[in-house]
């Protein structure tokens, strides 16, 4: 369905705001947009006035210019006695319903009755001035003739506010002009109709406060981008600062003057590559369809670096870790014809670089945030019995937290959820900052940040129902990354119940995502997007709840939890890893990335260290990245052989891993390598079927093994060795069918071993032995 149009009117003297009010038509101007001013006007026969009413009651907003003039120097753009008859012939009530006297309508200019038109329509007006320095498109040289009209638009402008309008906002320049009206407007505007990444914040709206400045900077820095190869813009600053808030506004505000709103996540070496192949689907390409990550990210560099793609915005986050700060800076070098914006909390970047560090906001836009966020849902204090013992309650919240935006949003969070008065959170907030005032835990020259991230974060945490705050105490131990909603709600195992608190077992037990809402609504949790419901959780609440926890206790329950609750998500025994089942694989490899990353998890969680080495290697195997693959197999399998051996279990992840290692090896090329690893896996088959004959579990592993090693042989030309290898398979799984004949499995296996018997054959020149295997594995 076609969005519907939105129509807006400018309001401007065009002799001082002309080249000021066509910035502004080609910045808003974009699909589902339509612009309109005076200048534009189709006549149609009827006095101008007349037809500048028709014009304002059908447009959805006015956007109204006020500087010094009101019109040219011969009649100061006033309508004559003709047009002020027939516009009040149509609005005969205008007059009484704004007040307005018949000695004021003589001295309206036509700019001036758009905003009086514009209110009494009920269209919404917003007004803008300029400030003193505002360079005008022309001057009015004689002195009387300019105090006249100034004086005309103080009038007007104190007439605006008899009538309740104020100035939205003041303007410095033609970018800081466009992107004030973009912040106005956002919310009445379509969306942008270009390829957005879904993984981009939503924009603020008229929350988004104190930033307009910098996304001015911005525009001016980024401005020679549209003129030939791409401009790599740095927003750096500590953690919590809202610098992915501000790009993605960046992005939303100068949509239209991109083909492409990309985003990328460089949190982890995982991220990294995940997020790039997604843009291929975000960008609609044929390859999208590949299981092949390199193809997928291949694809999406080949569409980025043609000429006639160039447009495009990169937004590139969280660019924080020493390694993955070098790979983004090698990536970026090789990017043209776009504009690059990337976050850090990294200060020092190479020259071709452009480095801005975000500071917090002022007092008095954290001050603005917090009473309009608060505004529909913040309840009054028996004690504050005014607005301004409200704002000052409010100031001293934006004086604790520093302004700094991440703890404003989950303090706005905190009092919507609640219901709390300004007093109460503040009350709040102070008995959490008692907590942590001389802990030396929370020091913010160690830490980074400021101490009143962590009290703002317990103040809202001991709000929280018991069974969220378990679930998000564990997911402060899983990467900032997204992670699918289900690793929470589906049902816990039992071995899971057993480690929550008693007190709380039953109603764990009953999780659904009906205990993730108060961590949404509290702001400690992004909201899930996509088809796979992926939520996130920003990294210092992460980190702040860890040292929560540790302070607790050494090893925390809830650690524990995280690392089952993705092992429930991961391992699937039995499954077989089709294409359907690889979307959903996928978005688990940071959060099991980042867990496998910590030393102190492999020390402590070594089988299932191991088992998720495993994992790992076949989905990157699956996606097409060997050298991934090779890397957490080859991790698989020296963590399983520090497990004692007489414990091993019959499905360990050592049989697993050395099967998936040699696969990798060999479909690397890495033959000898592969043999090795192979041979290793038939020792260790041929040892547990000894030990444990009847056990078909076992027989198959074997069958398995023996296929590796026939494989790797083929592969080197020891065709004689291979069919060895591969026939005793074949008599393996001939015998487990008959065991159970109705086992999928063992027939699936039973028709790989008769492909690869003759396979060997038909390479021998056995033709009629070939032939008969082929017919009977089908």
């Amino acid at each position: 369905m076609a969005q519907p149009t939105v129509n807006l009117f400018i309001s401007a003297v065009t002799d001082e705001f002309g080249r000021y009010r066509e910035a502004l038509r080609d910045f808003v101007g974009r699909p589902g947009v339509r612009v309109e001013e005076q200048s534009g006007f189709i006549r149609n026969g009827l006095p101008i006035l007349t037809e500048l009413n028709g014009y304002v009651e059908r447009c959805d907003a006015v956007v109204h210019l006020v500087g010094e003039r009101t019109g040219n120097a011969v009649d100061d753009g006033i309508p004559g006695d003709e047009n002020r008859r027939a516009l009040l012939k149509c609005l005969p009530d205008l007059p009484d319903r704004l007040a307005l006297r018949e000695s004021e309508l003589q001295g309206i200019s036509y700019t001036q009755w758009e905003g009086i038109l514009a209110l009494y329509h009920l269209r919404p007006l917003f007004v803008a001035t300029p400030t003193r320095d505002v360079r005008r498109d022309s001057e009015v040289h004689d002195p009387v003739i300019r105090e006249r009209q100034s004086q005309s638009q103080r009038e007007h402008l104190r007439r605006l506010e008899g009538l309740e309008k104020w100035p939205d906002f003041a303007f410095e320049s033609t970018h800081h002009l466009c992107l004030q009206v973009y912040r106005v407007l956002a919310d009445r505007l379509p969306r942008p109709d270009v390829p957005v990444s879904p993984c981009l914040p939503p924009s603020l709206g008229h929350l988004f406060k104190g930033r307009d400045r910098w996304l001015s900077r911005m525009w001016d820095e980024f401005g020679q981008s549209r003129n030939g190869d791409a401009v790599r813009l740095v927003l750096h600053g500590m953690g919590g600062e809202g610098k992915t808030q501000l790009a993605a506004e960046y992005a939303y505000s100068c949509a239209n003057h991109h083909n492409a709103l990309l985003m990328v996540s460089a949190e982890s070496s995982a991220t990294w590559q995940s997020s790039w192949s997604d843009l291929c689907r975000v960008l609609k390409l044929p390859q999208a369809a590949s299981d092949n990550l390199d193809t997928k990210i291949q694809a999406t560099l080949d569409w980025m670096s043609r000429r006639e793609n160039r447009g495009w915005l990169m937004i590139i986050d969280n660019v924080d870790d020493q390694p993955m700060f070098e790979r983004v800076v090698q990536q970026v070098r090789s990017l043209h014809h776009g504009t690059i914006l990337l976050t850090s909390r990294i200060r020092r970047w190479p020259m071709e670089f452009i480095a801005l560090e975000l500071d917090s906001l002022s007092p008095e836009a954290a001050l603005e945030y917090m009473l309009e966020s608060t505004e529909a849902h913040r309840n009054r204090s028996d004690d504050e019995e005014s607005s301004d013992e409200e704002a000052t309650d409010a100031r001293s919240i934006v004086d604790h937290l520093g302004c700094l935006a991440l703890g404003l949003v989950q303090a706005a969070g905190t009092i919507n959820t609640l219901r709390l008065s300004l007093r109460d959170y503040l009350r709040q907030w102070e008995e959490a900052k008692e907590d942590l005032i001389d802990d030396a835990d929370f020091d913010p020259v160690r830490l980074g940040y400021p101490r009143s991230v962590a009290s703002t974060w317990l103040a809202t945490y001991r709000q929280l129902p018991p069974d969220s705050a378990l679930v998000l105490d564990a997911l402060c131990w899983l990467s900032p990354a997204a992670i699918p909603e289900r690793i929470v709600a589906d049902p816990w195992t039992e071995s899971m119940l057993q480690r929550v608190p008693e007190s709380i077992r039953d109603d764990v037990g009953r999780l659904d995502r009906r205990s993730l809402i108060p961590l949404y609504d509290f702001s400690l949790a992004y909201s899930p997007k996509g088809n796979q419901r992926l939520l996130s959780i920003h990294r210092l609440v992460q980190q702040v709840g860890r040292i929560w926890q540790r302070k607790r206790s050494p090893d925390p329950v809830a650690r524990s939890l995280a690392y089952q609750m993705l092992r429930r998500d991961l391992v699937r025994d039995g499954r077989v890893q089709t294409l359907n089942i690889l979307p959903e694989l996928r978005s688990l490899v940071p959060p099991v990335q980042h867990v496998v990353e910590q030393p102190d998890f492999v020390e402590t969680n070594a089988p299932l260290a191991s088992r998720f080495g495993y994992e790992l290697s076949t989905i990157f195997e699956t996606q097409g990245s060997l050298s991934d693959a090779q890397t957490y197999a080859d991790m698989s399998v020296q963590i399983a052989r520090t497990l004692p051996r007489d414990d091993l279990p019959p499905q360990s992840t050592l049989v697993n891993g050395l099967s998936q290692l040699a696969q990798v090896l060999r479909s690397r090329g890495l033959l000898d390598d592969s043999i090795a690893a192979a041979r290793e896996h038939l020792s260790l088959c041929e040892d547990l079927c000894r030990r444990e004959p009847d056990n078909m579990a076992h027989q198959r592993d074997l069958g398995i093994a023996l296929n590796n090693v026939g494989r790797v042989l083929e592969n080197k030309g020891d065709q004689e060795g291979a069919l060895k290898r591969f026939s005793k398979s074949q008599e393996i799984r001939e015998d487990l069918c008959r065991r159970e004949p109705d086992n999928m499995a063992h027939q699936r296996d039973l028709g790989i071993a008769l492909n690869n018997v003759g396979s060997v054959l038909e390479n021998k020149g056995d033709q009629e032995g070939a032939l008969k295997r082929f017919s009977k594995s089908q």
